[in-house]
């Protein structure tokens, strides 16, 4: 496969939300915010952050999430309301 058959940044995204039956995406694109934490969020924050934003979108009312003993669940509820709230 050539590299110019590979999908843009931007196609791939539309696909995403295709597969995710995303339909706005005004949430999912708001930044994170790096302000007041020392290192970047990792990977899985990162995913557990953008799985509850597209559940809060499609409509739930509740999330769970559960994360190992040290993985950093505050910065991610952190995350999480900084990106509903702004």
């Amino acid at each position: 496969m050539k590299l110019e058959d590979f999908p843009s940044p931007d196609k791939l995204y539309e696909n995403y939300k295709v597969w995710k039956n995303l339909k706005e995406d005004s949430i999912l694109k708001t930044k994170f915010d790096n302000t007041n934490i020392e290192k970047p969020l990792r990977y899985y924050q990162r995913v557990a952050v953008n799985e509850t934003l597209a559940a809060v979108q499609k409509g739930a009312m509740r999330a769970l999430l559960v994360l190992a003993t040290g993985t950093g669940k505050t910065q991610v509820a952190y995350q999480i309301a900084h990106r509903l709230f702004n």
